[in-house]
């Protein structure tokens, strides 16, 4: 009776360890992958942001203004004075409050929380043509944290899946390793 409880132990010792090893491994991996996808996300919403600073900046430039009721109507274009108050707007951000973040400087862009727009990422750049304006453009980053969620939901299904069906492999497969050993 001795040896069965010690065998049953040792095979309960194995599981659990392989588990536990399998398990953390696959959460670092899928927390890796989660992470460089965000980043990855967030880059492209950033570069569509410079590439929209620059068009605009051209367009002003140019004497064209901004081209109104045209676009993406996830980008919202503001010129915020130096008190923060909005003089002037793009049609999407037409009569919204300042989407630029407390204490952000020229050429930065951070993550914003709006209570109407969501998750928002927004560059500050100096106004072409007027110093005294700070050129405020901001895209949705909603669809990054919808990704990020369902991600994360993917991995804990994924890794709870994975590590029932792994118990029950190596637990046989213990169980099978140690078959010969067992006392006649």
């Amino acid at each position: 009776m001795t040896g069965r409880r010690h065998r049953l132990s040792l095979r309960l010792r194995i599981t659990a360890g392989a588990l536990v090893l399998v398990a953390g491994a696959l959460f670092v991996a899928g927390m890796v992958v989660i992470g460089a996808i965000d980043r990855e996300m967030t880059g492209q919403i950033d570069s569509a942001l410079r590439a929209d600073a620059d068009f605009t900046e051209r367009m002003i430039t140019r004497g064209s203004g901004l081209p109104m009721g045209e676009g993406p109507t996830d980008l919202y274009v503001q010129f915020v004075d130096d008190t923060g108050a909005v003089a002037g707007a793009g049609t999407a951000a037409a009569g919204r409050p300042s989407l630029l973040a407390p204490g952000q400087h020229d050429d930065t862009i951070v993550t914003v929380s709006d209570p109407e727009l969501g998750e928002l990422r927004v560059l500050a750049t100096e106004a072409p043509n007027n110093p005294r304006l700070t050129l405020v453009l901001a895209r949705s980053s909603a669809n990054v944290t919808a990704v990020g969620e369902t991600l994360t939901q993917m991995l804990t299904v994924s890794i709870v899946a994975g590590s029932c069906l792994l118990g029950v492999l190596v637990w046989l497969g213990v169980g099978r390793s140690l078959r010969p050993v067992e006392p006649l």
